[in-house]
């Protein structure tokens, strides 16, 4: 009886921990589908303004440094961790504890930013320091979102690869002296480039810092939950491109630009 009783029990847990392939692939689509970083793109879109109580918009290229300010009124990190596999394809939002003989990108992000929406995602669009590790792991379970811990794996042989710094967005005589060329990954440089970065920080309102809106990460509108991993991979690449293409300032606008600056000088 008391085994009967012990057998109903393993089976009832076996059952409830059983998950069809429908749910596998929707809870694939909602961990993956977050924001992830892009490689910069100068943004397009109007900026609003208020002036004598009147709501204004303004093109970024006319906007001034206060308006542009103005518009990104939120502020945060981010850390994504893609993994590149053998044929060269992202594999987003991989986990955070490494594999042995993988290949990883990660990026942490500080960023002032506006959310603007489009059909296909969502954009964080504004100013902001990016550092980008690019790293081959030979051990398993490495904290990838640990600084420290990347310093230390570094150290003891069982990582390696680049660390560089970006300042998106953001120009300064100030910036350029102070920003950190790309270098090994280990405990020093990883320390240098905080250090830089958090100058660097301090110079976003400095009068002479000069200010243009990128798009900084995308999170696709994904409406489909049936995907496999490999197939919403491509599809999210898909939706962050068109998103990015939507909302990135055209060459069109900059011709207007210019021939305007022509028209008035």
């Amino acid at each position: 009886m008391k085994r009967n009783i012990i057998c109903l029990i393993v089976l009832t847990i076996m059952v409830s921990s059983c998950k069809s392939i429908s749910e596998i692939q929707r809870e694939t689509v909602t961990f993956h589908t977050k924001y992830t970083p892009v490689d910069p793109e100068e943004y397009g879109w109007f900026i609003p303004f208020v002036l004598d109580g009147a709501i204004g918009m303004k093109h970024p290229l006319i906007a001034t440094r206060k308006e542009k300010l103005g518009f990104l009124k939120n502020q945060g990190t981010l850390v994504s961790i893609v993994e590149i596999t053998a044929e060269g394809e992202t594999n987003f939002g991989s986990a955070s504890l490494s594999s042995k003989n993988s290949v990883y990108r990660i990026v942490m992000d500080y960023a002032k930013y506006k959310v603007q929406r489009t059909q296909d995602g969502s954009a964080k669009v504004g100013i902001g320091l990016r550092m980008v590790a690019e790293v081959t792991t030979s051990k398993n379970k490495i904290d990838l979102g640990d600084l420290f811990a990347l310093g230390l794996a570094a150290e003891s042989d069982h990582l390696s690869g680049t660390l560089s710094v970006d300042v998106i967005g953001m120009d300064s005589k100030e910036i350029t002296y102070l920003l950190p060329f790309q270098s090994e990954i280990n405990k020093t440089t990883i320390q240098n480039a905080m250090q830089a970065l958090a100058t660097i920080k301090s110079e976003i309102y400095n009068d002479s810092t000069k200010i243009y809106p990128h798009i900084l990460s995308v999170k696709p509108k994904i409406t489909e939950t049936s995907y496999t991993l490999v197939d919403y991979n491509k599809y999210a690449s898909e939706k962050i491109n068109a998103v990015v293409d939507t909302l990135a300032i055209k060459k069109s606008s900059i011709d207007a630009f210019i021939k305007f600056q022509e028209c008035n000088e």
